[in-house]
């Protein structure tokens, strides 16, 4: 009976250590065997895996997934003596889990040590940079990107000694402080004012030189037109007297028995009355023709 009982004790003994040296890895994370609280051994691959039974070994597991780290909005002073508030991103990944293990121990502790890192390279890149380069109305002189990267690059050479490579970083805010907001916002304000007193000048001085520019070919066009009018009547006043004088010279009582008609039209209009000496000249045109002499009394 006694062997049975040890035997069964001894069963379930092996089976306790045999369970607690199974270690399940997931994919999404990378586990390094520990014995006595010492890496003992490399990266174990994803599914089930074999360590020393607890309390001799243990499991330690790191998240192998890219990871987000956002920095809380600092104040930093520019080159040019103005304060800004920045905001910063990074992605980052536990490049070397042995090296990750021995110099930070965890997630937490990694975030703490980027953290500071982060904050140092803004404040040394906010402090030889002007302002204009976070923010400014005038394209081409904001640098985000560029100086995005190279807080990347600052905090990758210091995240290298701790087993971590950071993939990127951005600039995800610029923000005023709240003592300074108002004052900035008023000259922002007055720039603006300038800028647009600045063109409504521009623009009114331009419509200026249009209207002076226009009037000035209205007057060309007139005086052209005037000129060109008084050639054409000059022309038409030679060509009326040239046919008057070739109609005079080819019957001249009949010319002058027609030039005679149009006086009297123009001088007797619509309800003239125009009482007329029957020996008078003009019913001699009427009624004998050109050339009658007025009978004898």
């Amino acid at each position: 009976m006694k062997k049975k009982i040890i035997g069964i004790v001894a069963v379930v003994a092996v089976s306790a250590l045999t369970l607690s040296s199974l270690v399940v890895v997931d994919e999404t994370e990378v586990a390094l065997p520990v014995r006595f609280g010492r890496i003992s051994g490399g990266p174990m691959g994803p599914g089930l895996n074999l360590i020393a039974p607890r309390p001799i070994g243990s499991v330690f597991r790191i998240d192998r997934r890219k990871l987000l780290l956002r920095i809380p909005p600092t104040e930093f002073l520019t080159v040019d003596k103005k304060n800004l508030l920045l905001d910063l991103a990074a992605v980052y990944r536990v490049e070397d889990p042995e090296l990750f293990l021995q110099r930070v121990r965890d997630t937490a502790g990694a975030e703490s040590r980027l953290t500071d890192l982060s904050i140092a390279a803004l404040g040394a890149i906010a402090g030889r940079s002007p302002s204009e380069s976070f923010f400014s109305a005038e394209p081409g002189k904001v640098k985000l990107p560029e100086l995005s990267e190279e807080v990347r690059q600052r905090v990758q050479e210091a995240a290298l000694g701790f087993g971590i490579r950071v993939e990127t970083a951005w600039i995800t805010q610029v923000h005023f402080p709240y003592q300074n907001r108002e004052a900035i916002v008023s000259r922002m304000r007055a720039e603006r004012d300038r800028i647009a007193r600045r063109l409504r000048s521009e623009g009114e001085e331009a419509a200026q030189k249009i209207e002076a520019e226009a009037e000035q070919a209205k007057r060309l066009l007139l005086a052209e037109a005037a000129r060109d009018a008084e050639i054409s009547r000059g022309k038409g006043d030679a060509d009326a007297a040239r046919l008057y004088a070739q109609a005079y010279r080819l019957d001249p009582k009949l010319y002058e028995f027609i030039r005679t008609l149009h006086a009297y039209e123009k001088m007797a209009g619509p309800g003239t009355t125009v009482f007329l000496d029957s020996d008078g000249p003009v019913m001699k045109l009427l009624t004998r023709g050109p050339g009658a002499e007025a009978p004898q009394r």
